[in-house]
């Protein structure tokens, strides 16, 4: 099964061990939502704006035949539940990505019920595409240093989500009800967090991943050109010269 990352997980992967085959790639947006007549509901899944890692992906490149062969809209990338919905038009419209997503009723899936109400009264308001990145590049210039231009991508799966794994997409709440047991069976199933594991805050391991990726050029740097051995002091050396010639 493809290995699901972030696009900064995935940068990583680029300057270090390189990125493994069919990688999915996740990227999450705070998105308009337009309910429509029945179970509708019309999204916009992603734009060519550059988000605040300094990554962009060009609405010119998806590639959508696969995904409208089995259109499914998931949970949160929980591939292992039944889909919620399903896509019943995608298109690129004005430089957008944009989904009509038909939502199930409670008798067939109690939760595409549950994320359908909420998404009408605005609890819910961001979605996260799954795409395998198919042509790519690193971008130019020093404003979007590390940052990832994305120029062919083939969408696999897209997900209402409740807080996007993203930093770039922000949402707000509003007034939805904290419940820690569900928030900790959720990132236990969906994203394999386990007691013993730390939840690190979004923007700290940014700084993180910056640093391993930086640690890990410099050390392939100096194994291309290793540093100079060290000088001898001088006291040293001059020891060096009376040994010898007291051995003479």
């Amino acid at each position: 099964m493809p290995a699901p990352m972030s696009t900064r997980a995935f940068a990583v992967a680029a300057r270090t061990d390189g990125v493994p085959k069919d990688t999915v790639v996740r990227q999450a947006f705070a998105v308009e939502i337009a309910p429509q007549a029945g179970r509708e509901i019309a999204f916009t899944l992603s734009t060519g704006d550059e988000d605040r890692s300094g990554d962009i992906v060009d609405p010119r490149g998806w590639r959508l035949d696969a995904y409208r062969r089995n259109p499914v809209v998931l949970w949160a990338h929980d591939t292992r539940q039944l889909p919620i919905g399903r896509a019943v038009d995608i298109a690129l419209e004005d430089g957008r990505l944009r989904a009509v997503a038909e939502f199930a009723t409670a008798d067939l899936n109690p939760q595409g019920e549950r994320v359908y109400r909420m998404l009408r009264e605005g609890y819910l308001s961001a979605v996260s595409v799954g795409f395998i990145p198919l042509e790519w590049d690193w971008a130019d210039g020093e404003a979007r240093a590390g940052g990832i231009d994305f120029k062919a991508m083939d969408l696999t799966e897209f997900s209402v989500v409740p807080v996007p794994a993203n930093p770039n997409s922000l949402i707000e709440t509003r007034g939805v009800p904290a419940d820690e047991d569900a928030i900790a069976g959720w990132a236990r199933d969906v994203l394999g967090v386990t007691a013993g594991d730390m939840i690190v805050p979004a923007r700290r391991l940014e700084r993180l991943e910056k640093a391993h990726a930086e640690l890990v050029a410099r050390k392939a740097a100096e194994m291309v050109a290793p540093p100079p051995p060290p000088r001898l002091p001088r006291i040293t050396e001059a020891y060096a010269r009376l040994a010898s010639l007291g051995r003479r």
